[in-house]
């Protein structure tokens, strides 16, 4: 039986709080979202227990005491100076709506109070009004409300989630239309958007709108790439319908701030603009640095959002003639071509080391020869051999005939590898000739030179001897992966008989 003196009440949500009638509580509140539950008591009741039960509130039928604090998804708080008890409610289920009871322990009768637990899902809504926009425009989001609304508390957040709107709110109104008005919308813009009215002793009731924002433009958007120091071409494509509109060429990251830097009725300078329908290209010379960046072009300078403007995306890299890898041996030589232009005749070629161009650091040059690297000009190209390579000399080399680094054609940049160099041995063996004469056969045993040892060690030996003189022997070296005679003189064949083998 329940006592005649009823306890204050209320259930709410995260964002929504119940009301409290004269002898029940209606409770709302949205799945996954929490709920918190304040009762309020009378003076002198302080320190007595208070609980939060379900259905006929016998024993088993209790969910959570002030002495327990925490069971399962229930959490107890007890404020003694304002006398309000809390139970909150983590991670509401539909299976939690139903019916509850608050209570007071003290002796004889506790003192309970009905509550009313309505659950709905997180999710809005039945019908969604849709908006499409271009980047940069603007957007309203009016919000419609009942006419006995008009003074109701209203608001407008992003999401499509009615638990957590409130507290996301963008906008909010009391006595007037709510609207969300939004400038120069970009694409981050887009989703949903929920319009919420407060109402009491319900669920709050909401709108949906879904805003679709469409990239402002364009026939296309592309990624071009140039070279400093030369030129690009750009095509612009343009509707038949704008054959006599001015076409243009503009520099920015946003069309709101792009600066023109020609058009077809005033050419400028570096730009050039030619019209050939269905486009246009705009070549730009003498690449710079700051050319890099973003261009707009178009036919129509109202900027009409629609098919008539092309985005592009300009970036630059330093350049050269050519790049190439070249490969070397150690202990060998190895050379390096560099091409120049006509009129860097007679300019200083140079090569330098560096795996860039800023940091590069000048081995050689045409008026400072070094040690084992040498420079031969014969124009179109100048070389450089280096001599007795060694393993340091591998790495990014850079040649050219112009030492101001002047972005364009007159610079070749050579990746060097080197590895060890297949050696053969020659060994003699000798054989004797018909007429009595001795010769020597020559076997070759091909292997790569070991990394603990230099390749200068390797070398072919080539002995010859004959009856005439059996201690005449012809020392030999490698050229090209071939043995030839040191001294460059063939070895000699003191018998009549053919010598079989070679290097």
């Amino acid at each position: 039986m329940l006592a005649s003196r009823k306890l204050l009440f209320s259930l709410f949500s995260i964002l929504l709080c119940g009301t409290t009638a004269s002898d029940k509580v209606e409770v709302y509140a949205y799945t996954g979202g929490e709920a918190r539950v304040s009762c309020s008591y009378p003076a002198g009741y302080e320190t007595y227990e208070k609980y939060l039960c379900a259905k006929d509130c016998g024993n088993n039928d209790i969910l959570v005491t002030t002495t327990q604090q925490r069971a399962n998804r229930y959490f107890t708080s007890d404020q003694h100076q304002t006398q309000i008890f809390t139970v909150t409610i983590s991670n509401v289920q539909a299976s939690d709506a139903g019916k509850y009871w608050c209570g007071v322990s003290r002796s004889g009768k506790d003192i309970y109070t009905a509550v009313t637990v309505h659950v709905k899902s997180d999710e809005c809504c039945d019908s969604v009004h849709s908006i499409q926009r271009y980047e940069g425009s603007t957007v309203s989001i009016i919000c419609p409300h009942q006419r006995e609304e008009v003074n109701s508390f209203k608001y407008v957040c992003k999401g499509s989630q009615p638990s957590t709107c409130r507290k996301r709110a963008l906008v909010t109104a009391t006595t007037k239309q709510n609207t969300l008005e939004l400038s120069a919308i970009t694409k981050q813009d887009a989703g949903s958007y929920l319009c919420g009215v407060e109402r009491s002793n319900n669920f709050d009731d909401f709108s949906r709108v879904e805003l679709t924002v469409f990239e402002w433009c364009c026939v296309s958007s592309r990624d071009v790439k140039g070279f400093l120091g030369q030129s690009v071409t750009l095509q612009c494509p343009y509707p038949s319908e704008h054959h006599s509109n001015t076409k243009f060429l503009c520099k920015g990251e946003q069309r709101a701030t792009c600066q023109t830097v020609v058009n077809s009725t005033a050419p400028r300078g570096r730009f050039s603009l030619q019209e050939a329908h269905p486009s246009f290209s705009v070549t730009i010379t003498g690449l710079g640095p700051t050319d890099a960046g973003t261009y707009w072009c178009g036919s129509d300078s109202q900027w009409t959002a629609g098919k008539n403007y092309t985005k592009i995306q300009l970036t630059l890299e330093w350049c050269c003639v050519s790049s190439r890898d070249v490969k070397g041996f150690l202990e060998q030589s190895v050379t390096l071509q560099c091409p120049y232009p006509s009129e860097h005749r007679s300019n200083t070629k140079f090569l330098c080391k560096g795996e860039q161009r800023a940091t590069c650091q000048t081995v050689v040059s045409s008026t400072a020869p070094r040690d084992r690297f040498s420079l031969q000009e014969a124009h179109p190209s100048f070389s450089v051999t280096i001599t007795r390579l060694r393993l340091t000399d591998a790495g990014t080399y850079w040649c050219g005939s112009d030492s101001q680094w002047t972005a364009g054609k007159h610079y070749t940049k050579i990746q060097l590898t080197l590895e060890y160099l297949k050696v053969t041995t020659v060994t003699p063996t000798n054989t004797t000739n018909r007429n009595g004469s001795e010769t020597t056969l020559l076997h070759k045993d091909d292997r790569e030179s070991n990394n603990a040892r230099p390749a200068k060690e390797e070398m072919c030996i080539n002995k010859i001897y004959s009856n005439q003189d059996a201690s005449k022997f012809t020392e030999y070296r490698l050229d090209n992966d071939q043995c030839v005679p040191k001294d460059e003189s063939l070895y000699e064949n003191f018998s009549n008989e053919p010598i079989y083998g070679n290097c």
